[in-house]
């Protein structure tokens, strides 16, 4: 009895049916499992940059500039540092992740008047956080580096260029720094 092309055929197709099954379920479910996470990750983003928008606009100290800071400082020790993004890229590359912004954006509301002697203030620290928010939800729901950059995502509307943020941040991130090292010195002494 001698084995023909015909007879190969049906259970090749089966085989490469069962083939494609497993692979459509095996994404379907990492999309499912993700979806939570993209979820709440997005809701504690809009959290965050309207907690600082609020701090940035509001009279100091009145009632809802009080309740402002408190959520935001929630957002800050608590639920946001399960989803903020806070890969750390290289120097040639270097980008304003959301854990930094959250950073500068709370260094500045601790002393705030040091911050604007650095030629920081809290709107532009919200501004650059809010678009850190979106960089951070770009990247992470799968959009290329270009639908996302500059204000844009997928041709939606202009923000502020990097380097707008790169000269809000930059008198900021100094200041962090030193406060960092500042702490580090201290604990080794």
């Amino acid at each position: 009895m001698s084995l023909e092309l015909t007879d190969l055929i049906g259970p090749g197709v089966a085989v490469v049916a069962v083939a494609v099954g497993v692979w459509q379920y095996r994404l379907t479910s990492l999309r499912e499992f993700i979806k939570p996470v993209r979820e709440a990750q997005l809701k504690l983003y809009q959290e965050a940059s309207s907690a600082a928008a609020q701090i940035a606009t509001l009279q100091q100290e009145s009632p809802e500039w009080i309740k402002a800071r408190q959520e935001f400082l929630r957002l800050y020790y608590r639920p946001l540092a399960i989803v903020e993004s806070f890969d750390h890229a290289t120097e040639s590359g270097e980008r304003l992740t959301v854990e930094r912004a959250m950073i500068i954006f709370k260094s500045c509301l601790d002393d705030e008047k040091q911050c604007n002697e650095l030629g920081a203030n809290l709107s532009g620290l919200s501004l650059a956080l809010a678009h850190s928010c979106r960089e951070s939800l770009g990247r992470s729901w799968g959009y290329k580096q270009g639908q996302a950059v500059g204000g844009r995502l997928s041709g939606g509307c202009t923000g502020l260029s990097n380097a707008t943020v790169d000269e809000e941040i930059e008198p900021a991130n100094r200041k962090v720094d030193a406060r960092a090292a500042g702490s580090e010195q201290a604990k080794r002494k």
